[in-house]
């Protein structure tokens, strides 16, 4: 095998690892887990699970349910994108805080406190610290 041949090889390795992924979150899937790869075959259950795998310019896509809070602490050089899946409305029923985290966008999300667990006083429900280009978009 000639230098040439070995470096084209090496790069289309490095290619193949540098494509942005896309995790599906399914919490009412019976084949839910977050043991598994996040495919939409076999979906993570949480999206803090999802989360702690995901890259920037990688997607999360978040089928219909309620999902409790979540905390993003990561900034990114490339966006992640959390976004509802087609036809579905997911509900962030609990809070999101964002510490030293940049470069997120939320897409399609619902944000609510459940009305059996509203606060009676005010309370945060996003919290940003020290962060930046976060994007919501419902």
């Amino acid at each position: 095998m000639t230098r040439c041949t070995v470096a084209i090889l090496l790069l289309g390795l490095l290619a193949g690892r540098c494509r942005a992924a896309t995790y599906t979150v399914e919490p009412g899937s019976a084949a839910a887990s977050d043991g598994n790869t996040g495919s939409s075959e076999r979906p993570r259950k949480s999206l803090g699970k999802a989360l702690e795998v995901a890259a920037g310019g990688d997607t999360i896509v978040l089928y219909s349910a309620e999902y409790p809070a979540a905390a993003f602490e990561k900034s990114y050089q490339k966006t992640l994108t959390v976004a509802a899946g087609k036809d579905q409305k997911p509900v962030m029923t609990q809070g999101l805080s964002f510490r030293k985290a940049g470069n997120i966008k939320l897409d399609g999300l619902t944000f609510t406190w459940p009305r059996d667990k509203r606060p009676a006083a005010r309370t945060t429900f996003l919290e940003m610290t020290n962060s930046w280009g976060i994007w919501l978009r419902s």
